[in-house]
This record gives structure tokens, C-alpha cells and sequence, in this order.
């Protein structure tokens, strides 16, 4: 099999374009008042399919590897990379020592492993050039500052990767972006990654306010920076302007009904990420290890009494079968055992909480699943339901600044995410469940009961992190959206801390016409248009300019002139009410943005289905994901089993053999107990290092981002040539061909 590069990955993926591309015609009829009606949405969703499909066949490394590749930065673009200092990881780790508890340090395998790294943490500043020169010459200027944490389920991914996106909202806040380049898993696990992330919060805040800064995250990076916000409000940590969450990955136990339902409208893997076997991924399990220290090698018995058993269904039979009657390598290479039923089932009986120690056994038709296998990248099976991995179960998400939550009405990790919104704006009505509940816990319940504002958007239709197409309607919608709120936010605090002074802020709000949402006009001018907005206020539909709003103008870059009321002493943002920002009802702004970006209310939440799930249920491990899981396990297990055992085998031999470097007993008591993934408990003797970033040019991620860039390009092109840096305009008409903008 080809190395995955460009050539590899183009040959894999373009099939997938050119065959939509074809078929999209023929079958328009059916994606009618859906995204991908339009032909850009429905390759740029096909292809992100296509190529994660492609990955899975691969290893972890070879996928972090091809997505760390150096994309050429755009030359109307400024970046700027720097170090994260040593004694700022120093101050994080003591954070989330503090944050973890005493239990919690145990639960992780100790305070020292996770501190371990083989390079420094560094970041890097994106904004626009000519942003850049308006900020050095007017100093006196209050910085914005977003602190964007970028996805990739936790292990791929990188500021590379994401920075067309990066500079677009860069751009529409007339912002600077800092993102840092953190610690990935499955070498580097939880909480490794939120060192790196909590530290580099920590590095801004050295150099400006709290209150200049907004924390951004998609993804797993969304997740993060709910965890951040969280341990930044329980240690003492000055909170930021506020948070926008974009499709963010709140529950790693999926525990939620949308996980199981059809994803078709999304690309996220049914059976989650799984991928060819490799030094890396998948660690060695209990039992490898084992076996290797007592010398032996047992063949796994995974039948038990269950072969002949009437009550499992077609689909679980078949698999039990091919189970029994796989003989060797591949029975050995599976990572689950299944035991015959001792007793009928309830439904409460077959939803499993995640075990504090030992393996994870859930029950499907009536036979227990013992999951060996280690089943997130991010962090182990026991794992999985801490409030810092999973902050859906948090004791309590009030107390916190105002947050937007933007979800795609068709990804499967949506019901989470509308949850999420609801729990951080009435704690109390959403405790954590009684499975996850300590006393750290009930203490944070009790002490931030006041809920936080949340603004959340279900866009309908829409797949995961939809501003990854950015080329797409969808996706300009969101753009506009974040830049209008994160431009509120900053105004707001500049308000608070008075860089507006009361003389710049005007008397009332700009006119708002109210009209009714059954009228037909009420969408000829709509929120996320160059034209103007609608946002809505109870059963109405409002109407509202954009021209007061410096995000949608900052689509034409020469119009800073309008900003004449701000005071230029003090700061560069208008007053709060001029963004228009619908009025918080019990904290929460519940809106629907359908395909052409008009605004409706969200149902009410006794009408969501994912507000109806019991309690008890959320963050527990249930059968139809593990009867997935197992479905794609069986698949890749089998055709990758030589591999998986060697490379299991070769590390339980290792660890037996005293192999690797140890952390030396610091006198706590703590016995240093990294996960099996990680790199620093498989340090070897003889030293060890793992590739870095490569400085090779991607030419696939490049022609992406190029893509990607299509709306940053056009807007620079409106700028007067007498703005521009010397010769920017004909290096972009080379970095960017005049097909792809036209």
C-alpha cells in the first residue's frame, strides 16, 4: 500500500468527487431544502466521508503526519510563531492537579507522566496583514484576541490544517487568532493536550485583560475549551469575554440518541475512528500484558456458551458465530470477549457506567460484552465519564461567560451538544448523573447555580463543523454568525471595563422593525446576508442592518471609516447594542437557521428528544454504539490481525522485560502510571523519538486551503490597491489562480 500523501490521497478521493459530481443531478430532486442540494456542499461532504474512510485504512501516525504537513501562509496573511514558556506549563499542571483532586491524580496514573513532553508547546498568531499594520500603528488600541483550539477527535489535526478557517474569523472580527500547536493522543492522552491548552490561555493572559480575549474550539477543540472555561472558574483563573463552541464534542461515552440514528447528512464513521494497527495505536490490553510477564500465550476465549442461543438477534448472531469459528490470529487480535447470559435482561441492566478500574461489560441481547480494547484515542475506558474528558456531566456549567454553540442539524453528536446548551444555562434543572456524582461534584452544583448565557444555533441539515466547506452557504452563514456575537462579546467587555466610555455608547439602540414571521417579507433581508439580519425575540422576527455592525462590514476591508463614534483613545469596537444581539430569555437565545439562513424559534426543549433522556442514562456506555464499535472492530480486527498482534505482542514483551524508563518515586506516594498509548511510560532505555512536524509543502492541503480561502481572496480584492503591501496583489494572483475565484 502507497504512503499517504497527496497522490495517494487524491487518487482515493477524487473518484468520490467526480462520481457526485455526475450523480448529483440525476438524484437533485431528493436533497431538495437541504444543504447538499448545492453541488459544492455535497462533494466538499462526500469527500471529508471519502478521505476519513481512506485514513481508517491507515495508521494514527500516518494520518497526524499527513494533516501536521506546512501549508504555505497566504501573503495578506501575518503569522507569527512563538513559545510557550516553561514555567506557564508549570502553573497549568498545578491547575490540573488542583482541578483533578486527589482521587482524580490516581485515576489519571499519577501528576508527573502527563507533564512529559518531547518539544516545547508553541503557538501561532494569525491575522490579517493589513489588520496587523492598523494594530502597530494605533497602539493604544484594545487587543482582540481569540484563542482558537482546533479539532481532530483529540489525535489529528493541526493549526496547518485549520488556518483558512483561522484567518477567516480573523478577518470578519478584525481579530488576531492564537492558536497553540498542543500535545496530540493517543501518544500524548488526556490530559497532556489540556496542559498545552490551559498553559497557552495562560501565555495571553501575561500579555493582555481577560476580557479582550474570546476562547473558540470546533470539535474535540470545542471540548477542550469547555473544560478549560471550567477548571479556569473552579481555580481562580480570569475568565474570558466569552466562548463560541462550534460543533463541539462534549460526551467521548456516547450516550446520546442521535449517535445511533442515521448520519447519512454527516461524515463521522458509524463505528467511530478505527485504524490499521501500529506502535502507536492500539495499546497493548490488561490481558496481553499479562500474559507476556507470566510468559505465556493463551489463545482468547471469546464463544463462551452463546453459539446456539435463540434470543440474539441476526446481526449479533452472525458476528458470534464468525467469533466461534475463527481459529488463531484472529481470534486473538479481537478486542472484546462475549459470555453467555445467565438471566434475562432489563433495559437498565444493559446500559453500563464506566467502571472506575477493570473492563467496561455491557449487555446486548441478553449476553455481556467485555470491551478490552482501549475505545477513544483521547484517554482510556475509565476515563471516558471524567467531567474534564466529557463535560456533559459536569457538577455544574453556570458560572460561566456568555457562550454561542453552533450545531449541525443532521451530525450525530448534535443531541450532546443541544444538552450541553441547555444544562449550561440552567444548572440546576440539569445535575450531573448520580454515576458521576462526588463531592467536587455537588460542590461546584451548589456554588454556580446561576446558569450562563448560551446563544445556540441548530443549523438544519448541516454536518459536523460545517465551516470546515467553507466554500459552502452553510458555512458563510456560521462565519457571519460567530463574527457577529464574538463582535458582541468584545464590545460588551470593552463596555464593562470601560474602554467605551458612556459618552461613545448611544442613548437607545438602533430602530428594530418587527415584523411577523408569516409574512413573506420577513425574509427578504436575512441574518447572515451582506444586507442585513434577522434574529428573532419570542414569536417575532426582526429585521436588523448590518451597516452598524463592523463583522459584516469587515467584508469590505475599507470601511473602518464608519466607526466614527468609537473612542480611538481607548478602543477599536462599537457599542454592544449596536450588534443587535437578541435579549437572553432564562438565559438561553434557541434559534433554528434553516438551508437559506432564515431564522426560526428552536422547538421547545420538552419537545427535543435528547432533553427526554433520563439522568441516569447520560455518560454511561450503551449497546447500539458497542454494537457498532464491535461491527467495525470485527472488520479491522480480521483484516489487520497480523499486525495487531505483533505490535501488541512486541509492547506487553517490552513492558515485561523492563524495557522502558521509569519515573523515579518523588516521594508522594503517587505511583506513576501512564495509560498503555502513551509515550512517556514507553520511553526506551536506548531513547526514542517520533517524527515532527514536516516542513515539506502539502500540495493537497494547500489546494484545500486555497479553496477554503476563496471568500478571504475575493475580499481582498476589493481592497484600494493603496492599502495593500507592496506586490500582495500579484503574489496572491499566483498563490491563488483567477479560476478559483471567479
Amino acid at each position: 500500500m502507497p504512503d499517504m500523501n497527496t497522490l495517494s490521497v487524491a487518487a482515493a478521493t477524487t473518484p468520490t468527487v467526480l462520481s457526485v459530481g455526475l450523480s448529483h443531478y440525476l438524484t437533485k430532486s431528493k436533497h431538495r431544502g437541504k444543504p447538499t442540494y448545492h453541488l459544492g456542499y455535497h462533494q466538499g461532504l462526500e469527500l471529508v466521508r471519502r478521505f476519513l474512510v481512506y485514513a481508517s485504512h491507515r495508521t494514527v501516525e500516518e494520518l497526524q503526519a499527513f494533516t501536521a504537513q506546512y501549508v504555505p501562509v497566504p501573503t495578506w496573511v501575518h503569522v507569527e510563531e512563538v513559545v510557550i514558556p516553561d514555567e506557564l506549563l508549570e502553573e497549568a499542571a498545578e491547575k490540573i492537579v488542583g482541578q483533578l483532586g486527589i482521587d482524580g491524580v490516581e485515576r489519571v496514573g499519577g501528576k508527573r507522566w502527563w507533564k512529559w513532553r518531547i518539544k516545547e508547546v508553541k503557538g501561532e498568531w494569525i491575522e490579517m496583514r493589513k489588520h496587523y499594520h492598523e494594530r502597530v500603528k494605533h497602539k493604544e488600541w484594545a487587543p482582540r484576541t481569540i484563542l482558537y483550539i482546533h479539532g481532530g477527535a483529540y489525535f489529528f489535526g493541526s493549526v496547518d490544517e485549520h488556518r483558512y478557517q483561522l484567518q477567516r474569523h480573523a478577518r470578519k472580527m478584525k481579530a488576531r487568532v492564537f492558536a497553540p500547536r498542543y500535545r496530540l493522543a493517543p501518544q500524548f492522552p488526556f490530559p497532556c493536550g489540556l496542559q498545552d491548552i490551559i498553559a497557552s490561555y495562560l501565555y495571553l493572559l501575561s500579555k493582555q485583560p481577560a476580557s479582550t480575549i474570546i476562547l473558540m474550539g470546533d470539535s474535540a477543540g470545542g471540548g477542550a475549551v469547555a473544560s478549560l472555561l471550567c477548571i479556569c472558574r473552579d481555580q481562580g483563573i480570569p475568565l474570558p469575554a466569552g466562548s463560541i463552541l462550534i460543533s463541539p464534542w462534549v460526551d467521548l461515552t456516547h450516550s446520546f440518541p442521535s449517535v445511533i440514528s442515521d448520519n447519512s447528512g454527516d461524515y463521522i464513521p458509524a463505528h467511530g475512528f478505527l485504524h490499521k494497527s501500529s506502535p502507536a495505536w492500539p495499546p497493548p490490553t490488561d490481558e496481553d500484558i499479562e500474559k507476556a510477564i507470566a510468559g505465556k500465550k493463551e489463545p482468547l476465549e471469546t464463544n463462551g456458551a452463546v453459539e446456539g442461543s435463540s434470543s440474539l438477534t441476526a446481526n449479533i448472531k452472525e458476528q458470534l458465530k464468525s467469533i466461534s469459528s475463527t481459529k488463531g490470529l484472529k481470534q486473538e487480535a479481537q478486542g472484546f470477549d462475549i459470555i453467555a447470559p445467565s438471566s434475562p435482561t432489563t433495559r437498565n441492566q444493559s446500559i453500563a457506567a464506566v467502571p472506575a478500574k477493570g473492563v467496561i461489560s455491557v449487555l446486548i441481547d441478553g449476553h455481556e460484552v467485555r470491551i478490552k480494547d482501549q475505545i477513544q484515542l483521547y484517554t482510556t475506558n475509565e476515563l471516558l465519564s471524567h467531567p474534564l474528558v466529557s463535560p456533559v456531566v459536569q457538577g455544574s456549567l453556570g458560572g460561566l461567560p456568555p457562550m454561542m454553540i453552533l450545531v449541525g442539524g443532521s451530525e450525530v453528536l448534535r443531541d450532546e451538544q443541544i444538552y450541553f446548551a441547555h444544562k449550561a444555562a440552567n444548572p440546576r434543572k440539569y445535575p450531573p448523573p448520580a454515576h458521576v456524582s462526588t463531592a467536587q461534584q455537588l460542590e461546584a452544583l451548589n456554588r454556580w447555580k446561576h446558569g450562563t448565557d448560551v446563544y445556540l444555533q441548530v443549523f438544519d441539515d448541516c454536518c459536523h463543523v460545517t465551516p470546515t466547506l467553507s466554500f459552502t452557504k452553510p458555512a458563510k452563514y456560521m462565519y457571519r454568525s460567530i463574527a457577529r456575537f464574538g463582535d458582541w462579546l468584545f464590545a460588551r467587555e470593552a463596555l464593562e471595563t470601560g474602554a467605551i466610555t458612556g459618552n461613545t455608547v448611544p442613548d437607545t439602540a438602533e430602530p428594530i422593525d418587527t415584523v411577523d414571521p408569516n409574512e413573506p417579507n420577513s425574509v427578504v433581508e436575512q441574518l447572515f446576508s451582506r444586507e442585513g439580519a434577522q434574529i428573532v425575540k419570542g414569536e417575532t422576527m426582526s429585521v436588523i442592518s448590518s451597516s452598524s455592525s463592523s463583522s459584516s462590514s469587515s467584508d469590505e476591508e475599507g470601511s473602518s471609516s464608519s466607526n466614527n463614534h468609537i473612542s480611538r483613545k481607548l478602543s477599536n469596537v462599537q457599542a454592544p447594542q449596536t450588534y443587535n444581539i437578541p435579549t437572553f430569555v432564562n438565559h438561553m437565545v434557541r434559534q433554528r437557521v434553516d438551508r437559506k439562513g432564515n431564522i426560526h424559534p428552536l422547538k421547545p426543549a420538552s419537545e427535543l428528544e435528547c432533553m427526554q433522556l433520563p439522568m441516569e442514562e447520560i455518560g454511561c456506555i450503551k449497546p447500539e454504539p458497542v454494537r457498532r464499535w464491535m461491527e467495525g472492530k470485527k472488520s479491522w480486527d480480521g483484516k489487520y490481525a497480523k499486525a495487531k498482534k505483533k505490535v501488541q505482542e512486541q509492547r506487553a514483551k517490552e513492558i515485561a522485560e523492563g524495557g522502558y524508563l521509569q519515573f523515579e518515586d518523588d516521594g508522594s506516594g503517587i505511583v506513576e502510571t501512564p495509560p498503555g498509548s502513551a509515550l512517556a511510560g514507553r520511553r526506551r532505555k536506548e531513547g526514542e523519538m517520533i517524527p515532527g512536524r514536516s516542513f515539506k509543502p502539502s500540495y493537497g492541503l494547500k489546494l484545500w486551503s486555497m479553496i477554503g480561502s476563496k471568500q478571504d481572496v475575493e475580499t481582498v480584492r476589493k481592497t484600494p490597491r493603496k492599502t495593500r503591501a507592496l506586490g500582495c496583489f500579484r503574489m496572491c494572483n499566483c498563490l491563488f489562480p483567477k479560476d478559483l475565484v471567479s
